[in-house]
């Protein structure tokens, strides 16, 4: 399965709103950040998106940081965050958490040792 089908998978799972400001820019970072693999890209993630959405990447920041602050408790359930995380946090908290559907069987049974 793709990033991108996987990270929908997640965002519906999860019962995130589609009409929340910045769901997009949420995805398509998540997106990014399982696919890059590198932690510290936010700045180049942001105007990346920026590029692709014709904004600025200060509106790309502030409307994931609206999402972040509307949904994180959603998260805070699972046990993903104990407090509101950083816009960076977020992402790859979530890649990470997506990630794991992406590991054989097998390496869940070595996860549990």
């Amino acid at each position: 399965m793709d990033a991108e089908k996987l990270v929908r998978k997640f965002l519906l799972e999860h019962d995130f709103p589609t009409k929340v400001n910045g769901y997009h820019y949420v995805k398509d970072a998540i997106v990014n950040a399982l696919e890059c693999q590198v932690p510290d890209c936010t700045k180049a993630l942001y105007q990346d998106l920026a590029k692709k959405y014709n904004t600025v990447s200060d509106n790309i920041e502030r409307c994931i940081r609206s999402f972040v602050e509307k949904t994180w408790q959603m998260l805070a359930v699972d046990g993903m965050f104990t407090g509101k995380p950083t816009n960076r946090e977020y992402i790859w908290k979530c890649a990470e958490y997506i990630s794991l559907d992406l590991l054989p069987r097998s390496a869940y049974d070595i996860l549990d040792t």
